[in-house]
């Protein structure tokens, strides 16, 4: 049996393996070995297992599609929180605006403090841009957990890294 992993469409090198998988009573691990060891040091982007050899056609299409960065993220708020700080970063000259949902508000980049910072660097001829941007919610002690959503608009922007950050 070989298995080929893909990045953006192209191939890698094909592993092979000599046993045949059996039905198992084992929890499938992606990132892992199955007892815990061996863990990834990256992040793993729209992992898909199919009961069928996909075609290059298949695969090319898949390749195509970029995600859905209109999406609302959650972020689970706990109990007692008094600041919610979202970190953006992305590299180029796109551009990222991110509004912050909670139960009862919405809020708005030019409704809050929003920090933002951009370095050009060079490096063997190659010019670089890293895009930083923070925003910072602050709100009474929260007297229960809850769930809050951070909308993206981007443009022009492939990649990108959020963090939400709470403080009590």
């Amino acid at each position: 049996m070989q298995l080929i992993g893909y990045k953006n469409g192209v191939a890698a090198t094909p592993v092979t393996f000599t046993k045949v998988p059996v039905a198992t009573n084992y929890n499938v691990a992606i990132g892992m070995e199955t007892d815990g060891y061996g863990k990834l040091n990256g992040i793993l982007d729209e992992v898909r297992i199919y009961n069928r050899v996909l075609s290059q056609t298949d695969i090319n299409e898949l390749s195509q599609k970029m995600p859905d960065f209109s999406s609302k993220l959650l972020a689970k708020i706990p109990k007692g929180t008094t600041q919610i700080i979202v970190t953006a970063t992305w590299q180029g000259t796109g551009i990222l605006n991110a509004t912050i949902e909670s139960p009862s508000e919405t809020y708005t980049e030019d409704m809050l403090p929003v920090y933002q910072k951009t370095r050009y660097s060079t490096s063997d001829g190659i010019s670089g841009t890293l895009n930083i941007k923070r925003l910072l919610v602050s709100v009474p002690a929260l007297s229960s957990d809850e769930n809050w959503y951070i909308t993206l608009d981007v443009d022009n922007i492939e990649e990108y890294t959020i963090t939400v950050e709470i403080q009590k």
